[in-house]
């Protein structure tokens, strides 16, 4: 079944019931819908590029090299999504995060050796926008 998404409690996108979202950007029939989830990252392996794809949520990955954060899956995320970014140096540091055109804000990473660093960041008039920055240290 197709369905015409509609705004939700929260900013949430609903389908009608029977309809499932699978990030393809065609609905399919089933009995959920499947969004991002702001709260949720998806543990990746690195790469000298890495693109997120929202409808799964975000990304964490520990950093062996530079990389790039390009701009996400077909852009398709309505306006209000949030997605957390999690990029953890390595044991040497040093590894630079530049970011694709469809960021806005973004804080430099801390490239000390060991150092997590987090973004949140929002879905806003067609850009993603930096809500949240923080970077700490793993201990032990």
């Amino acid at each position: 079944k197709v369905g015409v998404p509609e705004w939700g409690i929260n900013g949430g996108m609903k389908f009608p019931p029977g309809v499932i979202y699978t990030g393809t950007g065609v609905p399919e029939a089933a009995n959920v819908v499947r969004l991002g989830n702001p709260e949720r990252t998806f543990t990746t392996t690195y790469a000298a590029t890495i693109t997120p794809d929202p409808i799964f949520g975000g990304v964490d990955v520990t950093l062996t090299g530079p990389v790039t954060i390009a701009n996400t899956v077909a852009d398709r995320s309505p306006h209000g999504t949030e997605l957390s970014i999690m990029l953890t140096q390595d044991a040497t540091g040093g590894r630079t995060v530049s970011w694709g055109s469809g960021y806005v804000g973004m804080s430099a990473a801390d490239t000390a050796a060991g150092k997590v660093n987090w973004w949140r960041i929002r879905r806003v008039n067609g850009k993603w926008v930096q809500i949240g920055f923080t970077a700490w240290e793993l201990v032990g």
